[in-house]
């Protein structure tokens, strides 16, 4: 019989409460030992919760972490590559920074993981990684389903009493809140709905400023966040008439999977990483082109059928991820990197 593993999962890069990737290495643990078995040893920086001789591997679940304990084998999670399919959109020093930060994992690491065949992809071209050392391993949701409670008190909260859509604006451009806010300018005026969007506390004065040169400063039903909660944002998603996610890049589209495994439509880029997460069950649109994106949120408020498909759709494609999966499939990955 094969003896359990004991794996040093890596928390240095991870604050509190956190939402998306950051919850990631969490559930990963959690689904380690509920579905295989693997012993977790959670660590941050240098301090391992017991003595180092007594893990089989570390994996860093975040390419940047701490590079510490490498007497060990080591496999690291690579999300994406957006600092050089985008380099605009990072400063100098930090683009440097995850450059050579990339360049020392991979080269340590045995194996390395990739979210979806396209970072697979973005590692083999780019980072020149052998592709017998690349696994793709899906992620699976983070969110957990609201209960009635929450939905009623975030609605207070953000006095949501009418339909709304959902946008995740983001600390980058490639968002594409330039582009949400054009497709809100078109709707019209009458439809009865308000544009939700989320955004970290970091971002705000950069979203506030592209609200006001989009001309829409004083149009009472943008409702802008701070930084929400899982909790509060799962409330929220689970009532968003549609989740509106026209990114011009993605690692994975994490939040496209968390809205699809909640049963809320999602109206997504036709970019090939979302089409390999979503598939089918989105409404797929040029990310470019706001009258697409204005179109399908009208399309959206006023076809509850067609609303309804998606969200069935979604819930479908959602179940074929899973947090035993990913465990499965990643405990795959750490025996391989030890024979």
């Amino acid at each position: 019989m094969t003896r359990p593993l004991r794996v040093a999962l890596d928390l240095a890069a991870l604050g509190g409460e956190a939402t998306g990737l950051q919850l990631y290495p969490r559930r990963l643990a959690e689904a380690l030992d509920r579905a295989t078995g693997v012993g977790v040893v959670l660590w941050k920086g240098s301090e391992l919760a017991g003595p180092p001789t007594r893990v089989d591997l570390v994996h860093h679940p975040l390419f940047f972490s701490p590079r510490v304990g490498l007497a060990h084998p080591l496999v690291v999670s690579v999300h994406d590559l957006l600092f050089e399919e985008l380099p605009e959109e990072y400063p100098p020093r930090v683009r440097r920074l995850l450059k050579e930060s990339l360049r020392r994992a991979v080269a340590q690491a045995r194996r390395v993981l990739a979210p979806s065949q396209v970072t697979a992809h973005e590692l083999r071209q780019r980072a020149g990684v052998a592709a017998e050392r690349i696994a793709v391993v899906p992620l699976a949701p983070t969110l957990r389903p609201p209960d009635p409670a929450q939905r009623d008190q975030v609605r207070a909260r953000y006095a949501l009493y009418g339909s709304f859509f959902l946008h995740l604006a983001g600390a980058f451009p490639r968002k594409n809140l330039s582009g949400v806010l054009e497709a809100w300018r078109r709707l019209p005026p009458s439809l009865p709905c308000r544009l939700l969007m989320c955004c970290p506390r970091d971002a705000r004065r950069r979203v506030v400023q592209q609200v006001q040169a989009a001309g829409l400063a004083g149009d009472p039903r943008l409702v802008l966040t701070g930084y929400l909660t899982s909790a509060t944002l799962a409330a929220l998603m689970d009532q968003a008439v549609a989740l509106l996610y026209p990114s011009r890049g993605e690692g994975f589209g994490l939040p496209v999977l968390e809205a699809m495994s909640l049963g809320t439509p999602v109206i997504a880029s036709r970019i090939q990483v979302l089409r390999e997460v979503g598939g089918d069950a989105v409404a797929a649109v040029d990310p470019a082109d706001p009258v697409q994106l204005a179109a399908a949120m009208v399309r959206a408020l006023e076809d509850p059928r067609w609303r309804s498909e998606l969200a069935e759709r979604g819930r479908a494609r959602a179940r074929d991820f899973s947090w035993e999966r990913t465990a499965r499939e990643t405990c795959a990955v750490y025996r391989a990197a030890l024979d």
